[in-house]
């Protein structure tokens, strides 16, 4: 169910862009556009659930009275690894953005997830594997929308 949310979630994100005047958050250029749609769907099939559901959420959203799933995490953190260095391999040079100077639905996509990613022990040690998926994440973490939209509860400013 999740996956066919995702799925709906671009497709409703891709028709905004095309139908509405204004920033178009996918590049022009069909090359680069194709690589951003790559760069969403491996992170939709194979990013997403480890990253958020199985690493991040048992960190920051333990069970009441119940031990974190340590082993849950640690089965998740190989399948995470591999979906991130797949996207390594999609980002071209990031300048800041994946897609140069304008920022991009991929971009906008993979933001959350990876910041929230950063907040576990495992986020901080993978990462650094990444050195173009960390580039592009320190420089789209100094957008004022990126800080302004980043939960009080989730950033420890609450």
């Amino acid at each position: 169910q999740c996956v066919g949310q995702r799925d709906r979630i671009e497709a409703i994100l891709n028709y905004i862009d095309d139908a509405f005047p204004g920033t178009r958050l996918m590049p022009g250029d069909i090359h680069r556009r194709t690589r951003a749609a790559q760069i969403m769907s491996v992170f939709n099939s194979y990013a997403y659930r480890p990253i958020v559901w199985d690493i991040f959420v048992p960190h920051a959203f333990p069970e009441p009275g119940k031990p974190r799933d340590e082993a849950r995490i640690a089965a998740a953190v190989p399948k995470a690894e591999r979906a991130l260095g797949a996207i390594e391999a999609l980002i071209v040079t990031p300048d800041p953005y994946f897609f140069g100077r304008q920022i991009s639905l991929a971009d906008l996509l993979l933001e959350p997830a990876i910041h929230y990613l950063e907040t576990t022990p495992e986020g901080k040690a993978m990462l650094p594997k990444f050195p173009k998926l960390a580039a592009w994440h320190t420089a789209i973490q100094l957008l004022a929308s990126v800080k302004d939209t980043v939960p009080k509860v989730l950033s420890g400013q609450e």
